[in-house]
């Protein structure tokens, strides 16, 4: 019995957190002093630094384009400083989180930082990354994504991993597909 639930878990888990196409591109790499991963994937992105930048500063709006991303709401905001309150709804049998986060842009550095506030989490352990930007040319942006994600429950590592990776992965497509929604309905902040 115990088996077979254990081949249906691993099964739902390929089913559920799957994205083949960025899967070999994603690095999980040990944290210090954890037993958690952190990912981190590569991209250029087809635009310019102030779309990307707008995209990915874009908080208010993560529900309609970050993965899993069911509500987010605004606590505090200023230009060096924006604290959210995120409800993620992620499947079953993994429990929905929420969280309170802390990011930090850094427009002169080209890098976003990003935190969970501490004691804010449910079913959520940790939760920090950043973003950096290098132009590479007027339109294509390389963009690196770190990020590291630990529950506050009990799941099995590889799943939690591969979760990380599929997240990171739909993460840099939506980043894209929104870069090229707001350019053709002319919603980009320049």
């Amino acid at each position: 019995m115990k088996r077979s639930y254990h081949a249906f878990l691993f099964l739902l888990s390929i089913f559920l957190f799957s994205v083949p196409s960025f899967a070999s591109e994603i690095k999980l790499e040990p944290v210090a002093d954890s037993k958690q991963k952190q990912g981190t994937i590569h991209q250029v992105f087809a635009g310019t630094m102030d779309e990307v930048w707008a995209t990915v500063m874009d908080i208010e709006h993560y529900h309609e384009f970050m993965p899993k991303n069911k509500k987010t709401t605004i606590i505090e905001f200023d230009k060096n400083h924006t604290r959210y309150r995120a409800l993620v709804d992620l499947p079953w049998p993994v429990s929905d989180v929420t969280y309170d986060c802390d990011v930090f842009p850094m427009r002169d550095l080209d890098r976003i930082e990003f935190n969970m506030v501490e004691g804010t989490g449910k079913n959520v352990k940790n939760f920090y990354g950043h973003w950096v930007f290098k132009k590479i040319s007027e339109k294509q942006i390389d963009a690196t994504y770190v990020l590291l994600f630990e529950s506050g429950k009990k799941y099995p590592k590889w799943a939690e991993n591969m979760g990380l990776k599929s997240t990171m992965g739909q993460v840099m497509k939506n980043v894209q597909a929104r870069i090229n929604k707001k350019r053709t309905h002319g919603l980009a902040k320049n």
